[in-house]
């Protein structure tokens, strides 16, 4: 039996977070989202100074609505850059109400399932309830289902040399396995 103790803090949910973030195809489509978008308000905003302040094409608008203007697209800009890191500091805002706020948990890995225990849950489940496992570096996503998921660093684990052997179970009962940055102490490749 593997024997695994989590915390859960807020930084461990903003780390599951963004660990589960690296697999959605959707990231991409933001990202060229905010690329084009970026390309084209930051020429906007140079031309909006350049014709504000350029007395030869006449004033087109006064010092208050380019400075309005240029503030503007800076702070959607800006937004457009961080908004991950406004909802990771919402995650953890919001994370300090739950119950299960710095809950010591304790899991255990064993043929039979994933059983954790902690002073407010106690939870059995069989291999049959988890869809997906993705292997990190430094732990492992198990999915139940698309959108429920539970991370598991390495760090967590009491024995650290059971890293392999959690990857062979893990791997012999969860038949979705993706191996997403091997690990030097799991020799997954």
């Amino acid at each position: 039996m593997i024997q695994a103790l989590i915390k859960f803090t807020p930084d461990g949910l903003v780390l599951t977070m963004k660990r589960r973030r690296r697999l959605s195809r959707s990231r991409y489509v933001g990202i060229a989202i905010k690329s084009v978008a970026l390309s084209v308000i930051v020429p906007l905003v140079i031309v909006i100074a350049w014709v504000g302040t350029n007395y030869k094409l006449g004033h087109a608008f006064s010092n208050g609505q380019m400075l309005i203007g240029i503030l503007f697209a800076t702070v959607l800009c800006f937004f457009m850059l961080n908004a991950h890191h406004v909802d990771f500091w919402l995650a953890r805002r919001r994370f300090r109400k739950s119950p299960y706020f710095n809950e010591e948990v304790s899991i255990e890995f064993s043929d039979s399932g994933y059983h954790s225990r902690s002073a407010k849950s106690d939870s059995m489940l069989q291999w049959s309830v988890f869809t997906k496992v993705i292997h990190f570096r430094d732990g492992f996503l198990l999915f139940q289902g698309p959108y429920l998921y539970s991370w598991i660093p390495l760090a967590s684990l009491v024995n650290p040399s059971d890293a392999a052997e959690l990857a062979t179970l893990l791997r012999s009962k969860i038949a979705n396995h993706t191996i997403m940055e091997p690990s030097i102490l799991t020799n997954d490749r």
